[in-house]
């Protein structure tokens, strides 16, 4: 279904104001605000994804709850706008206090971590004991008839977002206290390939948007996300590639990466991939849950899991990728 042009040009304007309006300001804490900067950014990004994520999951009402699945529009409790045609209401909400406090460990874990190995012994430990916590609502406080779907909404939560976005404090502090601490670049690395990653991702988007707007013909994966063409994610990677090289010949004065430039642009390649994988990933929770949109804090973007998604794939690629790219292709 194709978008009326009026509103396809508000909800585009809405889209360049708030991006003109938050890039500047996001990047200008990621440069003065050191690392307990980024990581309070991060604990507040994860913080807001995860309450949008559990509040996604279709619930089905309790099985002790004497109210019938449909109700009239003069009941005191309406059915919910999204809800889809077949779907019960609202019953019994995800335990959000919980799914805060392990994504919070988690972001912490990952500032706290002096390197790879340590990061993953402390993820693996937050997640066993956030796992029992939750093992314990289930057998304690749950009554829904839904046991497996709750159970592996309530998990993945915390890992989907938390995990993912632990690596970025582990990214910032990677030339500090992390794995490359030894080569003597410092904070300046990890805040280096942290821009990086973040501009190569928000170009893959861009790019995405406008080419697939302008010249998308081919859809990519209809039954997931009908808007997504192959033309736009042609249009994305070629952007990818296109900033992560620039971004790769700036001045080290401004952007430090210390390889040479076209380790870069590899993993600007990878980058462009795995940013269209994880927008398609989430495109796919929210269909299951029979949502447009995870939330709506952001004016033409949606919510802050809408603005993750990509992120949430692309940041723990570079991570990695960077490791690799200093032990091996240095």
């Amino acid at each position: 279904v194709r978008q009326h042009p009026a509103r396809g040009l508000k909800t585009l304007l809405r889209r360049i104001l708030t991006s003109a309006v938050g890039l500047p300001l996001l990047f200008a804490a990621l440069w003065w605000g050191g690392v307990l900067g980024i990581v309070l950014l991060t604990l507040l990004a994860a913080l807001l994804g995860l309450r949008e994520f559990y509040r996604m999951f279709p619930r089905e009402s309790p099985e002790t709850d004497p109210q019938p699945a449909a109700q009239s529009a003069t009941d005191q409790n309406p059915l919910p706008r999204n809800l889809l045609p077949g779907q019960s209401p609202p019953g019994q909400p995800l335990p959000l206090a919980l799914g805060m406090l392990w994504v919070a460990a988690l972001v912490l874990g990952g500032w706290v971590a002096d390197g790879t190995r340590q990061f993953w012994i402390l993820s693996l430990l937050i997640l066993a004991g956030g796992a029992f916590l939750s093992l314990l609502w289930l057998l304690a406080g749950y009554h829904g008839r839904r046991v497996a779907a709750t159970a592996a909404w309530l998990l993945g939560g915390p890992v989907y977002v938390g995990f993912l976005l632990a690596h970025i404090p582990l990214l910032a502090q990677i030339g500090d206290t992390g794995d490359l601490a030894g080569y003597g670049y410092g904070y300046e690395l990890g805040r280096s390939w942290l821009i990086f990653a973040l501009l190569t991702t928000f170009a893959t988007d861009s790019g995405a948007y406008f080419v697939g707007r302008l010249t998308g013909r081919h859809k990519m994966a209809p039954l997931l996300s009908p808007g997504k063409t192959w033309e736009g994610a042609a249009g994305g990677l070629a952007a990818a590639i296109t900033a992560a090289l620039l971004l790769s010949l700036l001045p080290p004065q401004y952007l430090n990466l210390g390889l040479a430039w076209w380790l870069p642009a590899l993993m600007g390649m990878a980058v462009g991939i795995a940013a269209q994988g994880g927008d398609l990933l989430e495109s796919g929770l929210k269909r299951w849950a029979g949502v447009k949109d995870a939330g709506a804090l952001f004016p033409g973007h949606g919510g802050m899991l809408d603005r993750l998604d990509s992120l949430l794939l692309t940041i723990p690629l570079v991570y990695y990728l960077t490791l690799l790219a200093f032990r091996y292709g240095g």
